[in-house]
């Protein structure tokens, strides 16, 4: 399963809309949501690559300041749902599924893949796409260039909300990530309620498919936070419940 992410900072610079820019309002928001110890996160991501269209929806928890976390997760494609389980620890992805645990040995019933490995030459891979996790987005936000603006209220899961856009700093994105996969960004929407926390935020990007490859694959991303400081355990599988299928990603 193909399911990572190149999540690089963001995007557009309004100068019409009639708003004043307050780009410490942002970065603060942006600051204080990362000190979150925990947030519940519902997440709808759509991936168009190689004549597919991928469908992925769920929702999950997180601690350690949104750098571990589960997920239960439906694919949807082709007329075809399938339900996964998934768990994030830092670089690493956990993801169970009944398409496959049978096939698995006796006792293992999860696929481990570590996006820090190196893979394969292909662009839009597992180090394209890592596990989704709020770290990883609030890591992009906090590399926007000044200034934001925003777009007026809005009404986010029943908090009070600002609507801002951002310009992504694409002087933060690596040499290896520019060559391997090449993201182009569109806008990062960002929602920030009355408390100074991010609430929502929504990805649009293309990458290329391969290393060398023109064609591109383009990936929506919503990501919606909730329930900040609440109770969360997340329970990391054993190696022996694990096979690792770094390898295999590439």
């Amino acid at each position: 399963m193909r399911r990572m992410l190149v999540l690089a900072p963001l995007c557009l610079t309004l100068s019409a809309c009639g708003s004043s820019s307050k780009p410490a309002t942002f970065a603060g928001a942006v600051a204080k949501t990362q000190k979150q110890s925990t947030e519940h996160v519902a997440l709808d991501l759509n991936v168009v690559a190689r004549g597919q269209t991928l469908s992925f929806s769920g929702g999950g928890d997180f601690d350690q300041n949104g750098t571990r976390g589960t997920y239960t997760t439906t694919l949807s494609s082709g007329g075809q749902t399938i339900e996964f389980d998934e768990i994030i620890d830092g670089t690493k992805l956990y993801v169970s599924s009944p398409m496959f645990t049978s096939t698995l040995p006796s006792g293992k019933d999860w696929l481990m893949y570590d996006s820090s490995v190196p893979t394969s030459a292909d662009g839009f891979n597992f180090n394209a796409l890592t596990g989704i996790s709020p770290a990883a987005v609030l890591s992009l936000l906090a590399d926007t260039t000044a200034p934001q603006m925003h777009l007026g209220a809005a009404t986010i899961d029943g908090a009070k909300t600002i609507h801002w856009q951002a310009t992504y700093d694409t002087s933060k994105l690596s040499a290896a990530t520019q060559s391997t996969v090449d993201p182009v960004y569109k806008t990062f929407d960002v929602w920030i309620d009355d408390k100074g926390l991010v609430r929502k935020a929504v990805i649009d990007f293309t990458a290329k498919q391969a290393r060398n490859s023109t064609k591109r694959a383009h990936v929506t991303l919503t990501l919606t936070l909730s329930n900040f400081g609440s109770a969360v355990t997340v329970p990391i599988p054993t190696a022996a419940e694990t096979v690792d299928a770094t390898a295999a990603a590439g």
